[in-house]
């Protein structure tokens, strides 16, 4: 019941995201700033709605890990340490290893495993 919900869903968002996308185009674009990225978005929630957002929504969580991670580290290390000290590098550096660990490994893919198999099964339909 819900997933037809978001199979009639995510179609309309890829519009709004293509829409926005024409909008918002022109300027000095660089790198990953490409408008190519919201096209390519917008297409693929329109074509496979499922596959689209599983992929956003991994790609997103590997950030929180790969970015999230180290930030905590040097926020933790400076409460203990002071912000001046060596404790904000060592937390930065020891939750940089940690998230790439966790985002590298079986963890990870335990817990994107739900998406993947939605995603398998919007392909099958």
């Amino acid at each position: 019941m819900m997933r037809n919900q978001f199979r009639a869903l995510l179609p309309i968002l890829g519009v709004i995201v293509i829409i926005f996308q024409l909008m918002h185009i022109g300027g000095d674009y660089r790198g990953l700033d490409s408008p190519i990225w919201g096209f390519l978005l917008g297409f693929g929630l329109i074509v496979s709605p499922f596959t689209a957002l599983g992929m956003l929504l991994v790609y997103l969580l590997m950030l929180v890990f790969i970015v999230g991670f180290p930030v905590l580290g040097a926020y933790i290390g400076a409460q203990i340490m002071g912000k001046d000290s060596i404790g904000v590098w060592l937390g930065l550096i020891g939750g940089g290893i940690i998230g790439f660990k966790i985002a590298t490994g079986d963890f990870f893919d335990t817990l994107v495993s739900p998406l993947r198999k939605v995603a398998e099964q919007d392909d099958k339909e």
